[in-house]
């Protein structure tokens, strides 16, 4: 799975493996999905930081 970085200090990087702090959609939710480049399709993984 490929994913693409949004928010935090990696925004806009593309990945294959979700760094700390980030986490894709619910499994309930719809991911987005984008296109990020000719066909090359990635999930959204958004910045969700841990307190304490």
């Amino acid at each position: 799975m490929v994913y693409v970085l949004h928010g935090g200090p990696r925004a806009g990087q593309i990945v294959d493996d979700l760094p700390n702090n980030y986490r894709i959609d619910k499994p309930q939710e719809s991911p987005q999905t984008v296109e990020v480049f000719d066909g090359l399709m990635a999930d959204v993984a958004r910045w969700r930081p841990m307190f304490g």
